[in-house]
């Protein structure tokens, strides 16, 4: 009978005898993705036989592999050349034999052709030779004939060969002859063509391409005129323009852009009909600014960007029809925190910040000695470069894993990556060297694996895995390990999977980084081997990776066997990083395996449990990646692109801001005020887009910035930047007071300049006055006071103000005499309305207002002091804009300054007015109802109110002057509120609005909602809620006169119908209140958080999910929060349905008690545990455990010694006595602790273990030490005393001892003393 068990059991080891043939066992176990409701256990007294195995035993069964063939080219006498062709509808191969005689132009190669010949080869413009010639086409520039014929249909080959853009570094032998069809004969010889050496005109390329465009591109007509801006397009092209067209000749240029296409912005279809003639081609299509030509037969897109770019073209800037492509993630399924396959040791060592370095074993070579590979899988093909078997020819040979051990761990370490298939390996850019220990029987020799190390070496390989090993120490071992540790050669070997701190090797060899393995917590997993030989410890529990069942096969195992590659990868990514790591620079040999081993442990992370090595190797640790906590703030985000500059000549600029942090957005302010991010809202900040904040506008500018999670709900400090702009000025404008324009001889008037922007810098940053026309008797200070002398001469004066580059103009007209003595206004005062138009030259009788004494109103300038409130046009018009005041000044235009004034009031009446109220009114309570008036500057918000009855309403209703509603007791029906505009002017209409509601007779007495709601900003893995329908329990009055409303929006808003939406993690108040005048409400507690990312249950305290009847055993949550901490890390604890009756848990801590138990058909139960998150978010996890009866009795029975070479031990057998059952059954789980001994070695078998010592106690031989049969002549320093120490991992903690004395001889042999 065998002991089953699910997926996620954990190491249960299967014994096995050993054979004469010393062999090695894999440290894995099964874990068989099917599950069985019991568990089969096997009872000593009813053993079925089994396929005995040696002392090297296979602890897990696994998958077959295929035999990677060599592929070889044959090369036979007809020498052929493949091309493909360069077209963009289709890749054609043409086959080219030797003897071949075409036509080709003048220019036949670019001057990148390269060649490399074995005989001398002929050359002339006229005919082409070579006698087996074997040509290197290392790139294949394309080209252009001096002329273009139509008589040229005959080059094909030579031209497509030369335009192809994948025949690089193809190795071609030919004969070829070609002729070309031009007037040119002259004969020249050469090794290596060129474009110079291809025409007795000696084109550059350049020239070539320009006279092939004057053909291809007719060019723009000749009045077709660029703007600025198509100038400046054509500059920038020029400056990309040579590698574009290098694109072309690239082999993979046709998944960079679409062939024959160009792209050409305009605002016009008329003028993209014309480029694209100009071009010689058709307009593909246009739209949103973007047209799109497609280039006519025999014009590429090279061409025409160069083309495009020449200042010697007529012809605009176009670029290339770029591809694009999405930045995905790693995209491998079992990446996904949400699969159920997740492969949570990349978490756990951080090897994805190393990817993103580009750090992924890239040119590392990992050697696997396992049970084979299956080379053809999936994830596994791309990256296995060899795969060989070590079992010598003639005997049991396989390269296929049949056992599937091998497969497994080959994709643990270096499974393809970004594939879109199972998972990937630690190092997916790794090559996979596999070497197949198994032969065709199942046995692993040592022979074997001694072949496989030193083949390892021969081949180059920098890390190699063992994932398997023996209680047994072997010399012949140990020294092809020190051969490779001295070749630089790093063997990372699994500790063993027996819970023991004896000795296994190779783990225990000097020169070996022996691997633990550890849970999803970072403690020590239950199975695994511990203590001083330990290095390291990695994850190697619930490992998914790929298996032999066929080509797409995965599953999961567990044991020490899966850590060990899981270190091996992380070796690899190390490694491939070597020139980035000061300890691992310039190493070789011992030295460099020594300083990968040391950087590995100095970069661990310590783990929970004592006895296994340094810890778990934390790849950013080792790469100097900095990670912030995800639940962190963001970070500081950076002012980028800036340099030392802070100072611009412009009015604007584009500042660059970044936040490596994830889920962040950047939030800016540019008016002196920092932004601040509170309850979910941002205040003062516009949120940044395109990455780049549009800072000016003021001479000195302070730009502040913040970046917010608003799933985590924090905000970084803000950040602040000075920046000071010194733009020149862009225009200057002159005005004179009271807009007067003339001015009587004898007189002064003085101008104002207004500079813009401005900050405008510009010499010393004084305007300069000047008379324009040298106006005789004029003159105007360097504060624009113009003075006008008694005999200047009447006439219009020009009056010029400079600043900068820039100026202006005025003209003022110079008069005889002052002619007016006096300005009046009669009225002085005037109320107005927005939009309002008034003519205040008159009184409301239609009289004069305006008195102008010597003058006519012809003579007077307009002016007003709040152009914002009111403005005047030049006949005394006033236009009222806004509310407010503004004086309105009529000014004499002859210098006199005489003046008079007027005030304009302008008042703001509604536009609008909403009421918002309860649909029901309970009678004998009240509401308010609510106004909103419009615009919000409305000069008054007082209202009329009054209220009326519908229909057959009866019963008192009123409503006072605020908008109150009292319901009178008895009341009923409906009723109608109207609020009316009041203070509105005689023939005015009144603004009103109006609300209905019902006079209900009954109130609400009782509102109950949840007091607590959890929801989150992201659904996460489990689906969490992030939004909740309240659904108040009202009792009395009417359920629908409610009201919802959140104390912080910005974290949860509720809409009217009572729906919470989360949006910032935090917490917010819902408050649902009665409108029907009863204030009744309740409150709801939001808090809005981000859920687990995942749960795993972990078993504590060594034990591997069994329970013995009245035992207890503690189960913990390794809790993820790889969106930011959870605001509640608790999970509740319960049995699922149908294993109540086998045990029973503590909710709150994970404590499981068995308390019944049974043997139906060889199986015990097992029963699930699962830990759910109490926060709401759907997080769960489930565990297995087998309930076993109580155990009586742990035996440990001492089986004797042996020192025959092949099977040399100390022996024990071990079983179990259970509760109300006959017999002894075999003991599924526990740890075997030897203490006294040094160095002896650990051995499992079926039924018990070897204990084999490997270190001699004595330097003397068994022929001095025994006297006789019975009787030892030693010394007491030759003796080590023992204890062995055998703890059943069942709750129960039963334990059994064993202490013997032990003398290990010089010659290897054991004594035992009594």
């Amino acid at each position: 009978m065998k002991f089953q068990k699910s997926k996620i059991v954990s190491a249960i080891l299967v014994m096995s005898l050993f054979l004469n043939t010393t062999e090695i066992s894999v440290l894995a176990e099964s874990n068989n993705s099917g599950t069985k409701r019991n568990a089969e256990i096997s009872i000593i007294d009813d053993i079925e036989s089994e396929e005995e195995r040696s002392e090297y035993e296979i602890e897990s069964d696994f998958p077959e592999e295929t035999i990677t063939e060599t592929a070889e080219i044959a090369v036979t006498d007809t020498k052929e050349i493949t091309i493909e062709n360069d077209s963009p509808e289709e890749t054609a191969t043409e086959t080219v034999t030797t003897n071949i005689e075409e036509t080709t132009t003048e220019s036949d190669f670019t001057e990148e052709s390269s060649t490399k010949s074995d005989s001398t080869e002929e050359i002339t413009t006229e005919t082409v030779s070579t006698e087996e010639t074997t040509i290197e086409i290392d790139s294949i520039e394309e080209f252009t004939s001096e002329t273009v014929s139509d008589e040229e249909e005959t080059k094909e080959t030579a031209t497509e060969s030369a335009a192809t853009e994948e025949t690089a570094e193809e190795t071609v032998s030919s004969e070829i002859e070609t002729e070309t069809a031009t007037e040119t004969t002259e004969e020249a010889t050469t090794e290596e063509l060129t474009t110079e050496e291809s025409t007795t005109e000696e084109l550059t390329e350049e020239s070539t391409t320009e006279l092939a465009t004057d053909v291809l591109f007719p060019g723009l007509p000749e009045n077709y005129s660029f703007s600025s801006r198509q100038l400046k397009d054509k500059s920038i092209l020029a400056a990309y323009a040579d590698d574009i067209f290098e694109l072309e000749e690239e082999s993979d240029s046709s998944e960079v852009y679409v062939k024959g296409e160009v792209v050409y912005l305009t605002d016009s279809e008329e003028d993209a009909l014309t480029v694209a003639e100009g071009f010689g081609g058709t307009l593909e299509s246009f739209g949103d600014g973007v047209a799109v030509i497609r280039l006519g037969e025999g014009r590429t897109v090279g061409q025409a960007v160069r083309a495009a770019a020449s200042k010697s073209y007529h012809l605009p800037a176009v670029w290339p029809n770029y591809y694009y492509q999405l930045f995905e993630e790693y995209n491998d399924p079992a990446l996904k925190e949400n699969s159920e396959n997740y492969q949570w040791a990349h978490e756990y060592i951080g090897d994805q910040y190393a990817w993103e370095k580009g750090y992924k074993g890239n040119g590392v070579k990992i050697g696997i000695i396992d049970t084979g590979v299956h080379s053809t899988h999936e994830d596994l093909q791309e990256n296995v470069t060899q795969n060989l078997t070590m079992v010598p020819e003639g005997g049991a040979a396989t390269t296929i894993d049949p056992d599937g051990h091998g497969t497994h761990v080959a994709g643990i370490a270096a499974a393809v990556g970004n594939n879109g298939k199972g998972g990937a390996g630690i190092a997916p850019d790794a090559q996979i060297y596999a070497y197949s220990v198994m032969d065709s029987d199942g046995h692993m020799l040592d022979e074997y694996i001694l072949r496989a190390i030193n083949r390892a070496v021969d081949d180059g390989v920098e890390v190699i895995n063992m994932s398997l090993g023996s209680g047994y120490y072997n010399g012949n071992e140990e020294s092809v390990i020190e051969k490779a540790y001295q070749n630089g050669v790093a063997i990372f070997a699994a500790a063993g999977n027996e819970a023991t701190n004896g000795y296994e090797f190779p783990a225990s060899y000097d020169n070996v980084c022996s691997i633990a393995a550890i849970m999803q917590d970072g403690s020590k997993a239950g199975f695994t081997n511990y203590g001083d030989k330990i290095d390291l410890a990695f994850p190697g529990v619930e490992i998914y990776s790929t298996v032999n069942d066929s080509n797409q096969a995965y599953d999961f195992l567990q044991g020490t066997s899966m850590a060990c590659p899981v270190a091996a990868g992380t070796a690899a990514v190390i490694l491939s990083a070597s020139d980035e790591i000061d300890a691992l620079k310039g190493k070789r040999g011992a030295e460099k395996v020594e300083a990968l081993f040391s950087v590995m442990k100095k970069n661990a992370v310590k783990s929970s449990s004592p006895k296994i090595g340094a810890g778990t190797t934390y790849l950013p640790n080792v790469l100097g990646i900095k990670i912030a906590a995800i639940d962190e703030a963001p970070q500081v985000p950076v002012i980028k692109n800036i340099g030392s500059t802070t100072t611009f000549t412009k009015e604007w600029e584009d500042i660059s801001i970044e936040c490596n942090s994830p889920n962040t957005e950047i939030y800016y302010s540019i008016n002196g005020k920092k932004p601040t991010f509170k309850n979910g809202i941002v205040t003062n900040g516009e949120l940044l887009t395109e990455g780049k904040a549009h800072v000016g506008g003021a001479k000195q500018v302070t730009l502040s910035v913040i970046a917010v999670n608003r799933i985590t709900g924090k905000a970084s400090k803000v950040v602040s930047q000075k920046f000071y702009f010194e733009p020149g000025p862009s225009s200057v404008i002159i005005t004179a007071a009271d807009s007067v324009d003339k001015i009587a001889k004898g007189k002064s008037l003085t101008l104002s300049a207004v500079v813009e922007p401005s900050y405008a810098k510009f010499g010393n940053g004084k305007v300069t006055w000047e008379v324009a026309n040298n106006y005789s008797g004029v003159k105007v200070n360097s504060n624009g006071k113009v003075t006008v002398d008694k005999n200047a001469p009447a006439g219009e004066c020009t009056i010029r103000a400079k600043a900068g580059s820039v100026q202006d103009e005025f003209t003022l007209t110079i008069l005889d005499a002052v002619k007016i003595k006096k300005v009046a206004f009669s009225t002085k005062k005037f109320t107005v309305y927005t939009e309002d138009l008034i003519n205040i030259l008159k009184k409301e009788d239609g009289s004069s207002n305006l008195t102008v004494d010597g003058g006519e109103i012809t003579d007077i300038v307009w002016s007003s002091n709040n152009k914002k409130v009111a403005v005047v046009d030049t006949n005394g018009t006033v236009t009222a804009l806004a509310p407010g005041k503004a004086v309105i000044k009529a000014t004499a235009n002859d210098g006199s300054k005489k003046a008079a004034s007027c005030t304009i009031t302008v008042k703001q009446l509604a536009e609008s007015i909403t009421l918002k109220g309860p649909e029901k009114i309970a009678a004998g309570k009240s509401a308010v109802i609510q106004v909103s008036i419009l615009p919000a500057n409305v000069s008054s918000k007082k209202l009329d109110w009054t209220v009326n009855s519908v229909g057959g309403a009866s019963g008192t209703v009123t409503v006072n002057a605020s908008g109150k509603v009292s319901v009178k007791k008895g009341a009923s029906g409906k009723f109608e509120v109207v609020a009316t505009e009041k203070g509105v002017p005689e023939g005015r209409e009144p603004k009103t609005a109006s609300i209905q509601f019902e006079a209900v007779t009954t109130p609400i007495t009782k509102i109950e909602i949840p007091k607590t709601v959890n929801l989150f900003t992201v659904s996460g893995n489990y689906n969490a809620p992030r939004q909740f329908q309240l659904l108040p329990e009202v009792e009395g009055g009417d359920d629908k006169a409610l009201q919802f409303i959140s104390s912080a929006p910005g974290i949860a808003s509720v809409d009217s119908g009572g729906l919470i939406v989360a949006h910032s993690s935090g917490k917010a108040t819902i408050t649902c209140s009665a409108t029907d005048g009863s204030n009744k409400k309740a409150k709801c507690n939001v808090v809005v958080s981000v859920p687990m990312s995942r749960i795993a249950i972990v078993p504590k305290n060594g034990n591997e999910g069994i329970v013995s009847v009245g035992s207890k055993i503690t189960f913990s949550a390794k809790i993820s929060n790889n969106f930011g901490k959870a605001a509640n890390q608790k999970v509740k604890w319960s049995i699922m349905h149908g294993g109540e009756q086998y045990a029973e848990i503590d909710e709150n801590k994970g404590i499981v008690k068995g308390t019944a138990s049974v043997i139906v058909s060889n199986y015990y139960p097992q029963i699930y545990v699962k830990a759910e998150a109490v926060d709401g978010s759907g997080a769960s996890a489930v565990y297995p455990v087998v309930v076993i009866p109580k155990v009586n009795k742990l035996n440990l029975e001492f089986g004797g010694f042996t020192n025959q070479v092949d099977s040399k031990g100390i022996y024990y057998s071990l079983s179990m006595s259970l509760k109300d059952y006959q017999g002894k059954s075999s003991v599924p789980s526990y740890n075997v602790e030897i203490s006294g001994g040094k160095g002896i070695g650990y051995h499992s078998i079926k039924g018990g273990f070897i204990l084999v010592p490997t270190k001699p106690t004595t330097n003397k031989t068994y022929s001095q030490l025994v006297v006789s049969e019975n009787r030892v002549r030693c010394m007491a320093s030759d003796i080590q005393s023992v204890t062995v120490t055998v703890t059943l991992k069942d709750g129960s903690n039963k334990k059994a001892v064993h202490k013997f004395d032990l003398i290990y001889t010089k010659d290897q042999q054991i004594i035992l003393l009594k």
